[in-house]
């Protein structure tokens, strides 16, 4: 993903701590600079849990790259933003990842 966005170099100037963005079908999770970069997942991709082919074609090589289909929870609390991955296992979710953007990161 780092090596496809150009818009890297204009994200410090936001004050932003992350970016989410949806289109490659899967879910990953990187850091560059000390902004978190997520990839949300497609629910309704009847994919199983392997990582799609083209994944490293898009660019990801680092950080949690995880296939399958799902959704994420983000959890917006005073002082801290949790974030799950929680992937179809049948009629249940599972959290397949999960981390927090604690208040100390805040610009």
């Amino acid at each position: 993903m780092f090596k496809r966005c150009q818009k890297h170099a204009l994200t410090p100037g936001l004050q932003c701590d992350g970016e989410f963005r949806g289109h490659d079908h899967f879910y990953a999770k990187q850091d560059l600079d000390g902004i978190i970069y997520q990839e949300v997942p497609q629910p309704g991709n009847p994919s199983n849990e392997t990582l799609p082919r083209n994944a490293a074609e898009y660019g990801y090589r680092s950080g949690a790259l995880l296939g399958g289909s799902g959704c994420l929870r983000v959890r917006v609390m005073l002082g801290q933003t949790t974030v799950e991955y929680r992937c179809c296992g049948g009629r249940e979710f599972k959290i397949a990842h999960s981390y927090a953007i604690t208040a100390s990161r805040a610009k």
